[in-house]
C-alpha cells in the first residue's frame, strides 16, 4: 500500500483526479482528502465505466465520426456517441466496433468500411435492422436482415475490405 492506495491502481488515481461522482456509489470527497482503504477506493470506482478503447495499435484515432487503426488491435466498446456517418479505416490490424451500448445521434447510422489486410468486426444490437453493401476480397461473415420493426434503428454498411475479413454480428 502506498498513500492508502494499492500500487498499480492507475485507473483509481485517474478517477480520483478527474473527480468522478459515481451513481449509487460514494462520492470522491466523502472520505476527506483521499480514500484511505481499498474498500473506500472500491466504493469510489464501483460504477465508473471501463475505458472505451483498448490499447495495442501502432496508430489509432477514435471519435464519433471516425475510427482509424494502423497495425495492432483496437476495440471500441461501451457507452460512446456515434455519428450518423462513421468511417472505419483499418490497415494491417484488428478493429472491433461494439455498438450495443453506443449512443446514436440518429436512428439511421451509415458505416463506411475501408480496410486493407485487416479484420473488421462490427457487433450490433439484436433489435437493429441492417443493410450490408461491403465488398470483401477475403473472408466475410454477415447477419441477414430479418426485416425487424420499422421503428428499429437502421445500420447501413458500405465500403471495401481487401485481403482481410469483415464480420457483422448481432450482440
Amino acid at each position: 500500500m502506498r498513500n492508502g492506495l494499492a500500487v498499480g491502481c492507475y485507473r483509481t488515481i485517474s478517477c480520483y483526479n478527474a473527480g468522478y461522482a459515481v451513481g449509487g456509489g460514494a462520492r470522491v470527497g466523502e472520505f476527506g482528502e483521499r480514500p484511505a482503504t481499498e474498500d473506500q477506493v472500491s466504493a469510489v470506482i464501483a460504477d465508473v465505466p471501463a475505458g472505451p478503447v483498448s490499447r495495442g495499435a501502432f496508430f489509432r484515432a477514435f471519435d464519433p465520426y471516425r475510427c482509424v487503426l494502423i497495425g495492432g488491435h483496437a476495440r471500441r466498446t461501451g457507452r460512446f456517441r456515434i455519428g450518423s456517418f462513421c468511417t472505419l479505416v483499418a490497415a494491417f490490424g484488428d478493429l472491433e466496433l461494439d455498438l450495443p451500448a453506443a449512443q446514436l445521434s440518429q436512428e439511421e447510422i451509415t458505416l463506411t468500411v475501408c480496410s486493407l489486410a485487416a479484420r473488421v468486426t462490427v457487433t450490433m444490437p439484436a433489435n437493429w435492422r441492417a443493410l450490408d453493401h461491403v465488398l470483401v476480397m477475403g473472408r466475410r461473415t454477415a447477419v441477414s436482415d430479418d426485416g425487424g420493426a420499422a421503428a428499429a434503428p437502421l445500420l447501413r454498411q458500405r465500403g471495401t475490405s481487401l485481403a482481410g475479413s469483415f464480420r457483422l454480428l448481432r450482440g
